[in-house]
């Protein structure tokens, strides 16, 4: 009889005979007894066979990316080595791993290996608006009609507007969403209220427009820019005209030059004013475009559009104040404008929104004498503008943005008496339906309203009543 028994070597054996049995030497009884040990113990000198790694579980908590929020994932799983991507990297079974704020969905992917095994399950996580108001302390600087850009760093900056007194601001803030405090940078040479602004390269912000305090032509027509690196503001140069209820957009063209379009020119001779222009940002040179506008209009919407090109859409004719009642295209490959469509209402001091899948919302404004809840929607795709659900609250001077979700948040804005609204609603573009939003704590108009990196809204300052005097108030929406 023969017996198998461990020697104190790994893996090794010494073969036992018993005195009732002769001790078998052969090289086929050798044989045998070796794939005896091989089936006994995984193999004769060799690592045993690799078990298949398992996912147990690969969940999140919170189930969903709330907008502002953190989120937990939570990884289950038997091998010898494993990684959530992307981000995260090599992870523990049972382990907890932080991530987040996003400003959108997030896809994980959690990797298990074993051996030369691997096992892979994704994790989608939705991102989602509480749809709240949380209020946060104010700058101690009251604001209406003034800007805000939010600047790579996540930053925003507030500049230019009115005082209580009535009297314009030089003095510019940032505010600082990490912290939530607001700290002062550099004065601007030249009040601004209204201003019209665009970002360029360097996260330099360009003033190009807006109403002055001063008479002298030179310093309304200066065009303004303030430098991070410095926290300065400098004028490189004019523009050509002066311009109140213009628009102002970056072209995607060698340089930083602007699309400046439209102003206030009424009675004026068309062929002494030129209602669009071009103006380098770099060299303060201002130069027309090889074509002229459609129709020279203020109080209208620019959005650039994925391909570049930049839709001009509603406002008032610049010349006659009377409701223009179309869009067009400027495309800056060819510096020329084309008809984009006729509006589907016709609309000024709306709101415009470039939606994530290339449409235009048009929202609200002036029509006809009153204040119109209508909106529509222009499609690249088709060329045409269509109208679309309703706001529930019609408003003008309206601030629209688009949330990290794809929805269009509409916020404060006019009634048809003038009067400051705290109505907030937002658009669905999968179903067309605006929902109602909480109300802000005041009625606001002349407001701003900034998305932050995070997918926050910052709504800063503004005034009730008729928007003569302004407030201190800053409020989050998530």
């Amino acid at each position: 009889m023969l017996r198998l028994a461990r020697s104190g070597t790994p893996r090794s054996f010494r073969i036992h005979a018993f005195p009732e049995e002769p001790l078998v030497t052969s090289p086929t009884r050798r044989l045998v007894l070796c794939l005896v040990a091989l089936a006994a113990l995984g193999g004769c000198g060799q690592e045993s066979r690799a078990l298949p790694p398992h996912i147990d579980a690969f969940a999140a908590s919170p189930p969903d990316l709330l907008v502002g929020d953190t989120v937990e994932l939570l990884p289950e799983f038997t091998g010898t080595e494993a990684r959530i991507e992307p981000e995260v990297g090599a992870v523990l079974d049972g382990g907890r791993y932080r991530v987040g704020p996003f400003a959108s969905g997030r896809l994980y992917t959690l990797v298990v290996r074993h051996g030369d095994r691997e096992v892979r399950r994704d994790l989608q996580l939705s991102l989602r608006y509480r749809h709240r108001l949380t209020n946060i302390t104010p700058s101690g600087i009251a604001r209406v009609d003034h800007g805000a850009a939010v600047l790579p760093d996540g930053r925003v900056l507030v500049f230019g507007g009115r005082s209580p007194t009535h009297t314009p601001w030089v003095r510019t803030e940032l505010f600082d969403p990490a912290t939530g405090a607001f700290t002062e940078t550099g004065e601007m040479p030249l009040t601004r209220t209204s201003p019209v602004w665009a970002g360029v390269s360097g996260a330099r912000v360009v003033v190009a427009g807006g109403e002055t305090s001063s008479a002298r032509r030179d310093e309304a027509t200066a065009v303004l820019v303030w430098d991070p690196a410095t926290g300065d503001w400098t004028s490189p140069g004019r523009l050509r005209e002066f311009r109140f209820g213009n628009t102002a957009t970056r072209l995607p063209v060698e340089g930083n030059v602007l699309l400046v379009a439209g102003g206030d020119f009424y009675l004026q001779s068309p062929e002494r004013v030129s209602p669009v222009e071009l103006f380098d940002v770099d060299t303060g040179e201002s130069r027309l475009p090889a074509g002229k506008v459609v129709a020279a209009r203020l109080m209208h919407t620019a959005t650039r559009l994925f391909d570049g090109r930049v839709l001009l859409a509603g406002g008032l004719d610049a010349f006659t104040n009377l409701e223009v009642g179309s869009a067009e295209l400027y495309d800056p490959a060819t510096e020329t404008f084309s008809r984009a469509c006729t509006l589907a209402a016709e609309r000024w001091a709306h709101g415009a929104a470039s939606l994530p899948d290339g449409r235009v919302l048009l929202a609200g404004g002036y029509a006809l004498g009153g204040v119109t809840d209508t909106a529509e929607l222009w499609d690249p795709t088709t060329g045409e503008c269509q109208a679309t659900g309703s706001l529930f609250v019609p408003r003008a001077d309206l601030r629209l943005v688009v949330l990290a979700t794809g929805e269009v948040l509409a916020v404060g804005g006019r009634d048809d008496a003038g009067q400051a609204l705290a109505a907030v609603e937002s658009w669905d573009p999968l179903t067309g339906v605006w929902s109602h939003r909480p109300s802000l704590p005041g009625n606001r108009v002349g407001h701003s309203v900034s998305v932050l990196h995070d997918g926050r809204v910052l709504i800063l300052g503004g005034a009730g009543g008729s928007g003569a005097f302004p407030v201190q108030a800053a409020e989050l929406y998530d």
